[in-house]
């Protein structure tokens, strides 16, 4: 089996989450070390203050169903290898994760993932972190190239945020590698906050090293972050 190859399965096995999956396609077949920081994020949903702007004129969001799920294909390639493929989409659905899409009729604009019950974390203990009840997971936002510099994504995150705190959820976390420093100004300008960082290092398809820092000054509503600090 071919680098790559023991790449995949071992990501199939482990569960690594999708955010680092794709780096680890390209760099695997290098035999490159793989080095990834990210900045931990969350937000508080009951913030009276949480920034909220309207989608633009014309875009309706709504959770996906089955019936969406052909849609995906319209997302860009690179979003598509593992992410977004309707067969993953699928599954994540079955496992009680939620799809939600933003639409200019049957045109998509944007996509992102809320995670349930279990949170994909590259490199954790079985690729996964339990989170506690009232606790959500953001994930794997993309937008549509044809709608980018409109301010699809922060309308779209507070207008979630606005629909599960309805629903009694409390809060939201993400996480974003550090160099992607547009995606960082931009969930920060949404309202999240850094509450904690993440390194996560190795060569695969070994085992990678993960290591989760606590912010100071941060309250038991991210005991579940310490826990994995601790772990």
């Amino acid at each position: 089996m071919s680098a790559l190859g023991r790449v995949r399965a071992a990501v199939a096995e482990r569960g690594l989450g999708t955010v680092v999956a794709d780096r680890l396609w390209r760099l695997a077949g290098a035999g490159r070390r793989i080095d990834l920081d990210f900045n931990w994020y969350r937000l508080a949903l009951a913030d009276p203050e949480r920034p909220r702007r309207p989608l633009p004129d014309g875009l309706s969001l709504r959770r996906a169903s089955a019936e969406d799920l052909a849609l995906l294909e319209q997302l860009p390639d690179d979003a598509a290898i593992t992410t977004f493929t309707p067969g993953l989409a699928a599954d994540r659905r079955g496992a009680g994760h939620e799809l939600w899409l933003v639409t200019d009729g049957q045109r998509v604009a944007f996509a992102c993932w809320i995670f349930r019950g279990t949170a994909e974390v590259a490199g954790a203990p079985g690729g996964g972190a339990p989170m506690p009840p009232g606790t959500v997971m953001l994930e794997d936002s993309i937008t549509s190239p044809d709608f980018r510099g409109r301010g699809v994504a922060p309308a779209a995150w507070a207008a979630i945020a606005d629909a599960l705190a309805a629903e009694g959820t409390e809060r939201m976390y993400t996480k974003v590698e550090k160099v992607n420093i547009p995606s960082c100004k931009a969930v920060e300008k949404a309202g999240f906050r850094t509450v904690a960082t993440m390194t996560v290092a190795g060569r695969p398809p070994r085992r990678l090293a993960f290591r989760v820092h606590m912010q100071d000054g941060h309250d038991g509503g991210d005991g579940w972050l310490g826990a994995l600090a601790n772990g």
